[in-house]
């Protein structure tokens, strides 16, 4: 067994970011995994299986459950696999078959998606003001508020002001509950008013899955693109983290057949 940790969407080159643990070789049972998950205690530890396939199968465990998709676990695990290969570009599976299309140039790892999808979750403000603690009023209803998935759904909601986004105190065992109760992988919550040359900033809150927020949420911010309204712009920069001291840089960018959802990518050690 080999486990390496890696720094996700870092900004500036610093080896700040979401992390992930990649495990390779590892002949335990689900059980087994998920107990390996929760004593690494990260916040998402993939484990790589049928790692000499042409398409390899890609598992990610939450420190308390098993999750359908990570896109900072799939782009740590594709930058390994990838370098291990000596490529640049690599097809790999999750376990329920979604194929995940990765490119790498120098340290910045990007995975193709298709579309989104908007997931018939009834969502109301009175709802989310519960649960992250707001007014209604604080709520920016010129963007999506909804919830979306580019295979693992999140309930998308936007806020009007930094100041607002920065002083969430969420009620983290009703968005557990109500995250379980609707099959939805907790709130991504986020600002249009962000710094010069960044379209959103944005913080990700998963109760369910362990770990309360997230450093940078790969899925959510790509979701949250394919879905904007508008037309034109291709490009965007989404920037999380930074309440949490750990600032991260999330690429999206919009193509023909989905979107490309990227950042930089460091080895941080062997674990």
């Amino acid at each position: 067994m080999n486990i390496q940790s890696y720094a996700c969407f870092c900004r500036d080159n610093t080896a700040f970011g979401n992390l992930a643990a990649i495990v390779q070789n590892y002949e335990g049972d689900d059980s087994e995994k998920q107990a390996l998950a929760a004593k690494l205690n990260l916040p998402v530890t993939v484990f790589i299986e049928t790692e000499s396939a042409d398409m390899p199968t890609l598992r990610f465990f939450y420190p308390k459950t098993e999750m359908p998709l990570c896109l900072h676990g799939t782009l740590a695990a594709g930058k390994l696999l990838m370098q291990l290969r000596n490529i640049d570009a690599l097809q790999v599976q999750t376990q329920s078959k979604q194929i995940l299309h990765l490119m790498r140039n120098g340290d910045r790892v990007q995975v193709l998606m298709r579309q989104a999808e908007i997931l018939p979750v009834k969502v109301d403000a009175a709802k989310i003001s519960t649960l992250l603690n707001i007014a209604d009023e604080q709520i920016d209803w010129r963007f999506p508020c909804t919830v979306a998935s580019l295979g693992s759904p999140k309930l998308l909601v936007p806020v009007k002001s930094a100041a607002i986004l920065k002083s969430l105190k969420p009620n983290f065992d009703l968005v557990k509950k109500w995250s379980i109760q609707h099959e939805v992988n907790g709130l991504y919550v986020y600002s249009a008013y962000a710094p010069s040359g960044v379209d959103f900033i944005a913080r990700g809150f998963n109760p369910k899955g362990g770990w309360n927020e997230d450093a940078a949420t790969g899925v959510a911010a790509g979701a949250l693109i394919s879905i904007l309204p508008g037309e034109g712009q291709k490009d965007f920069v989404i920037d999380q983290g930074d309440t949490m001291g750990e600032p991260s840089r999330i690429y999206i960018s919009l193509a023909e057949d989905g979107v490309l959802v990227g950042g930089e990518i460091h080895v941080v050690g062997a674990l």
